[in-house]
């Protein structure tokens, strides 16, 4: 009886052994995280108020655009634009709001768009203009563009408000007024939300909208006192 018994926990330390040893080596290889590892830090999250200048913030960031050449946020101004990030290969949420931005360019004057990948090592200015064509992206207003991926995060921050992590984004679109202030941020999967975006898109490109009026003022005023 106590040879029995003697063998079965023999058994059991062997098996105990065994189990440590495998996760041990899996351990090793990646699969379990030690305890002593670092843990990737949070990221930055800001919340942007409608009126906060963005292409300021934007104004050294250096990223690349499908055709090659660098992408110059200052030719940006004068004109509203939406900018949403995505990545060519993304199966689900970016086909989706990649469809509501060849809608918005097709159905609007004037506007101007900008899709910044989060997958730069796939996604190159080659990778980029196949993908802009599956849209029927005209190239003189939808921008896509891609870079070093911290350039990418510091773009991100700018226009959203936060990071993103590579093939990891939210699927928010970010409008920008026509002087490159924040408006607002909508979701592109939201059909609701969607329609706050163009409601406020005809705003911004109503010829009665009150900076117009602002603007125009001085100009009048001056008019009316020539003789």
């Amino acid at each position: 009886m106590n040879s029995v018994l003697v063998k079965i926990w023999i058994a059991v330390l062997l098996a105990a052994i065994g189990a440590y040893g495998v996760f041990t080596a899996l351990r090793m290889g990646g699969y379990f995280a030690a305890e002593d590892q670092p843990t990737e830090p949070a990221p930055k999250i800001v919340e942007l108020k409608p009126g906060e200048d963005i292409l300021t913030s934007l104004a050294d960031v250096k990223l690349v655009e499908r055709s090659g050449a660098n992408l110059r946020w200052s030719e940006l101004k004068g004109q509203p634009w939406v900018a949403n990030i995505f990545f060519a290969t993304c199966p689900k949420e970016c086909i989706l709001i990649s469809h509501q931005v060849r809608l918005l360019q097709h159905n609007t004057v004037g506007v101007r768009f900008v899709s910044i990948t989060c997958d730069p090592e796939r996604d190159t200015p080659d990778a980029l203009q196949k993908y802009a064509q599956q849209y029927q992206a005209d190239p003189q207003r939808w921008f896509f563009a891609t870079g070093d991926m911290q350039q990418i995060q510091r773009a991100s921050e700018a226009i959203f408000g936060f990071g993103v992590k590579r093939v990891e984004h939210a699927p928010y679109l970010a409008l920008i007024d026509r002087d490159g202030k924040f408006v607002g941020m909508y979701s592109g999967i939201s059909t609701q939300s969607m329609e706050e975006l163009r409601a406020e898109l005809a705003k911004l490109l109503s010829p009665d909208r009150p900076q117009d009026a602002g603007r125009n003022a001085p100009a009048q005023e001056t008019a009316s006192k020539d003789p």
